[in-house]
């Protein structure tokens, strides 16, 4: 009897530390996951950034373009560089409009579809069935 009660207890001991390694392995990988997650999100911030940057002094250049080409048309860089004003201020306008039905929903998307890739996912599946 004195030697069930023993093989139970060793059971019960032998599971009980297999489930908490099993718990502290499940939270490395969300961790982990998690870090990688952040570095893809990084990743995209800083890339998006550098782009923008470089876009913003490309679109510097060719208003100051724009509305030097204006004025000669126009005989005035009041109104040559007022017709450049005037276009982003449209612009402005029309973006403060669309912002929340087309601009955010497409931002959250981004964010949620880089967070959530299935793709490396997928790429995780086909190392697991390959080994």
């Amino acid at each position: 009897m004195e030697g069930e009660k023993g093989r139970k207890e060793q059971f019960f001991a032998e599971t009980e530390e297999l489930i908490e390694r099993y718990i502290k392995d499940r939270l490395l990988l969300i961790r982990i996951d998690a870090a990688e997650k952040g570095a893809k999100l990084a990743a995209h911030f800083v890339t998006g950034m550098v782009l923008g940057l470089l876009f913003f002094f490309i679109l510097l250049f060719v208003s100051i373009m724009a509305g030097y080409y204006f004025a000669e048309l126009t005989g005035s860089q009041f109104y040559g560089f007022g017709i450049i004003a005037g276009f982003y201020v449209l612009l402005f306008v029309v973006l403060l409009a669309v912002r929340k039905k087309y601009i955010f929903p497409y931002l959250i998307n981004l964010v949620i579809k880089t967070v959530f890739d299935p793709q490396s996912n997928d790429e995780e599946e086909d190392e697991h069935h390959e080994h």
